[in-house]
């Protein structure tokens, strides 16, 4: 183990950052013309420094949702060690579109006069609960608390007809996926149907239900043609009725030949820090990692953040799948703080001037880390 400390204040050009101008207080208006280019826009603020405070409402929502976008496109085409993490990314995302509408202090000389704070919502935090026991006795709503990014579990759409409410979670903002048995492409019999089928009737009844998506288990992860059919029609299915499809071979590698079939891959179900193998650095902004048989949230907050640090796009820490951790309102409460944005929009008046200032703040805790 090696003890690492990192401690950032990262200042992001989303508007501009630092001091964005120096101006005649009389200047300063509220209603000032809006820009109709974006491009235009980050033009001026970067070449002009024009002061965020003069755009119209509307022209701060624009810019803001344009900056949204930016961080989209990186979402999506994230490269492990490109010198950003996905956790910012998303975290990133998630306070931005907080601030729509954005808000602002204002502050006369030293004293602030007015203040309007950054709204604030639960954002899902990046892992992938998987969870087969009961949701009943106030389970559900622990789950929609912690607001997993995504969660497995069995509703009475799937084979196993358990008691999940597909509704409430996807209500929720929780992207929930229905439990599906692979059975090695129905090579292998199960107490619950697996053939190809039957896994296509749930898939169907699965999107009748508002599910997100289905939890493909039991998947070989060197498959033949015959099994590569049998995954193909799978993701056709589930892709038909706007589902995404995740693999799960609990395998450290796998072909790559199932990416062309899925949307995640379920990789190592009892990950323990380990180096990235070939197949989980190649895919990584796809691959959800677990880690069974932990017992206390300080374990379990390191293996998450350290999965992310590493660049995979999930990771969930728990002592088994039928039950939800004793520790998990702590494990979700600290792991949610591994990124904190804060977007502040500061003004000072002094001697006749104004200066604005928009900053980004990224600040990162203490993390312990396996080399």
């Amino acid at each position: 183990m090696k003890s690492k400390k990192l401690s950032a204040i990262v200042l992001i050009s989303l508007i501009i950052a630092a001091v964005l101008s120096i101006i005649p207080a009389s200047q300063i208006q509220a209603d000032a013309t809006p820009i109709n280019s974006q491009s235009n826009l980050q033009e001026d603020l970067v070449k002009y420094k024009y002061p965020y405070s003069e755009l119209p409402a509307t022209t701060r929502i624009a810019l803001v949702s344009y900056e949204i976008n930016v961080l989209n496109g990186q979402n999506a085409n994230f490269q492990p060690g490109q010198g950003i993490t996905l956790s910012y990314i998303r975290n990133s995302i998630a306070h931005l579109q907080a601030l729509l509408p954005v808000s602002a202090t204002v502050h006369i000389g030293l004293t602030p006069v007015s203040t309007y704070p950054v709204s604030s919502v639960t954002a899902p935090v990046a892992i992938n609960m998987i969870y087969y026991g009961s949701n009943s006795n106030g389970v559900e709503q622990n789950i929609i608390n912690a607001h997993p990014e995504f969660l497995v579990d069995n509703s009475p759409a799937g084979p196993e007809k358990g008691d999940a409410d597909v509704v409430e979670y996807e209500a929720a903002g929780i992207k929930y996926f229905e439990y599906l048995d692979g059975g090695y492409e129905g090579t292998v019999q199960r107490t619950i149907p697996n053939d190809l089928q039957s896994n296509l009737n749930y898939i169907t009844a699965a999107a009748n239900t508002g599910a997100y998506g289905i939890f493909l288990d039991e998947v070989s992860d060197y498959p033949n043609a015959v099994s590569l059919n049998y995954l193909q029609q799978i993701y056709d299915k589930a892709h038909s009725l706007g589902l995404k499809v995740v693999f799960n071979t609990g395998e450290a590698n796998w072909s790559s030949e199932l990416m062309k079939y899925c949307d995640y891959m379920n990789s190592s179900e009892t990950w323990e820090d380990d180096h990235l193998t070939k197949s989980q650095n190649e895919y990584g902004n796809r691959v959800w990692l677990e880690t069974q048989g932990v017992t206390d949230a300080p374990e379990a907050v390191k293996l998450t953040e350290n999965a992310w640090e590493a660049g995979i796009e999930a990771e969930y820490a728990c002592n088994e799948y039928t039950a939800l951790p004793d520790w998990l309102d702590n494990y979700v409460a600290q792991i949610r703080s591994y990124r904190v944005v804060d977007l502040s929009f500061i003004i000072y008046v002094a001697g006749g001037i104004v200066v604005v200032s928009a900053v980004v703040l990224l600040s990162t805790r203490n993390r312990q880390k396996k080399r």
